[in-house]
C-alpha cells in the first residue's frame, strides 16, 4: 500500500515538475510554494482545532460568496472533505503555476487512516494566498 503510494505520488510530482519552469523564476516558485504551503497549513490546523473563523479567513472571496457564511462553508467542509476537517497528518507535494494560480498537491491521511490526494487551487489577493478551491485527484486503482 505505501510502495503505490509513493509510486502514485511519484508520478503526480514527476508530472507537475514538468510544468515547473526551470529558469530564474524558479526561485520565485519555491517563494510562493512556502507562502502557499503555509496558507493551506494554517487552514488545515484551524480546521483540526475547530477554528471556524480562522478557518473561513483563508477560503477566496470566490468561495466565500459561493457559501455565504462560516457554519455553511464548515458544514460543506464535514461533509464533503472530512478528512481535511479532520486531518490526522498531511505533506506537501509538487506546485504548479497555472496562470495566475498555483496548483498545490496535498496528501491528506484523514482519521480513518486513508490517503487522500488532493489539489489546491491557490489565488492571490492583496498580496496573501486563498484557498480558492480543492479537488480531489483520482485513486489508483488497488492492486493485489
Amino acid at each position: 500500500m505505501i510502495r503505490l503510494l509513493l509510486v502514485r505520488f511519484g508520478l503526480i510530482a514527476v508530472m507537475a515538475c514538468a510544468a515547473i519552469p526551470t529558469s530564474s523564476r524558479a526561485q520565485t516558485l519555491v517563494e510562493v510554494d512556502s507562502r502557499v504551503e503555509a496558507t493551506i497549513a494554517a487552514q488545515l490546523e484551524a480546521f483540526r482545532a475547530q477554528d471556524i473563523p480562522r478557518a473561513w479567513g483563508y477560503a477566496s472571496p470566490l468561495i466565500q460568496d459561493l457559501f455565504g457564511n462560516q457554519e455553511q462553508f464548515a458544514r460543506m467542509v464535514e461533509q464533503g472533505y472530512p478528512m481535511v476537517w479532520s486531518p490526522m497528518t498531511y505533506r506537501f507535494g509538487a506546485a504548479r503555476v497555472s496562470g495566475s494560480t498555483v496548483l498545490q498537491l496535498v496528501e491528506v491521511i484523514g482519521r480513518d487512516g486513508q490517503s487522500h490526494a488532493l489539489v489546491y487551487e491557490m489565488i492571490q489577493i492583496s498580496g496573501d494566498w486563498r484557498i480558492n478551491g480543492v479537488q480531489f485527484l483520482p485513486q489508483a486503482p488497488a492492486t493485489v
